[in-house]
């Protein structure tokens, strides 16, 4: 049997690596909350403070294993020093033993619906990164505390950041027909006029 690990895991959903690499290049956050991450250790590879958080049983074996988790970042060859790793064990809609509103950058990607969580620990000015896999991204169009800052745009492997020009994806094919309502009822993100991989929203103060 495979050990469940972040180099396992990332044989079947590929290297997140580029993908924080180009968003901090962009924001350059401090403190990092990635809310159902399971074992996805990408962001350390970029940032110094990064707090996973997941419900999944196999994701707490593996973070209490810290040996294994140092090991898997010993090619964050370009950085001074290892990162601060920690994880929570829990339901992030349940709450959680954090400071509110402490965060510069929230991520939530194909995690469920966690846009109310997400705005409990996202700082002012911080940034959440999220994606319409179950309807976060159309949630977070239509919320008066967010506006877009970016697209994320995945294509031959790499990933780019567009932050100009950008209207058309965060605009809904049929406008009309969208509310929080529907979104929360049918859980996934409502077509838009220009699909991208993921989008970046900045807390309005």
């Amino acid at each position: 049997m495979v050990e469940t690990s972040w180099f396992s895991y990332r044989e079947t959903i590929g290297d997140r690596t580029e993908l924080f690499r180009v968003v901090d290049r962009q924001l350059h956050p401090r403190k990092v909350l990635y809310l159902g991450s399971y074992v996805d250790l990408s962001p350390s590879m970029t940032w110094s403070e990064v707090t996973y958080v997941d419900v999944d049983k196999r994701a707490q074996k593996f973070f209490a294993d810290e040996k294994l988790v140092l090991q898997q970042l010993q090619s964050r060859n370009d950085k001074p020093k290892m990162p601060n790793v920690r994880f929570i064990h829990g339901d992030f809609n349940a709450g959680l033993p954090l400071s509110e509103q402490s965060f510069d950058l929230v991520v939530s990607l194909f995690s469920g619906p966690s846009l109310k969580p997400a705005l409990r620990y996202l700082a002012p000015n911080g940034v959440l990164l999220t994606n319409n896999s179950h309807a976060d991204s159309s949630l977070a169009i239509l919320s008066d505390s967010l506006r877009p800052l970016g697209a994320i745009l995945h294509r031959s492997g790499s990933y780019s950041v567009i932050t100009e020009d950008i209207d058309e994806y965060f605009q809904f094919k049929s406008p009309s027909k969208v509310s929080q309502e529907s979104l929360m009822t049918q859980g996934r993100g409502a077509a838009l006029v220009r699909p991208s991989f993921a989008q970046l929203f900045k807390r309005v103060v």
